[in-house]
């Protein structure tokens, strides 16, 4: 289900969630996708994978916001080491291949996080997309 396209981006970066209409993903966008889909979700000891970036924040107070800045880094390190060891020996398209992930921002917005990260694909493609479900 990787190649569907789950989340569009719109000119901002801010990716939504829509399963309709199906379409399929390549490149970066596929990369982006399977990156925000482990960062979202939680831990999964039958897939090995997943964050659980939601969760630790739905716990992190957003009037303490170094807290929830250093969950989002730590979520956004485990997914790089993640992706990047899967990746390793796997035959996968060089514009789908993670080169690295860095966070760019992590701030308490109202109730809930604005969460922005970069990716760069082995084929030295970037883009920075919001990660939704964690604005509250």
């Amino acid at each position: 289900m990787a190649d569907l396209a789950l989340y569009t981006a719109d000119s901002t970066g801010l990716l939504t969630f829509s399963l309709l209409p199906l379409t399929r993903t390549r490149g970066i966008a596929k990369l982006a996708q399977s990156i925000i889909v482990e960062l979202v979700s939680d831990f999964s000891p039958v897939f090995g994978r997943g964050a659980g970036l939601v969760s630790a924040l739905a716990a992190a107070s957003p009037a303490d916001g170094s807290s929830g800045a250093s969950l989002a880094a730590t979520a956004v390190e485990f997914v790089q080491a993640s992706i990047l060891r899967r990746q390793s020996g796997a035959a996968v398209p060089v514009d789908e291949r993670l080169r690295s992930l860095s966070l760019v921002e992590a701030s308490p917005v109202g109730s809930g996080w604005s969460i922005k990260i970069e990716i760069f694909s082995a084929a030295n493609q970037s883009v920075v997309v919001a990660v939704p479900g964690v604005n509250g």
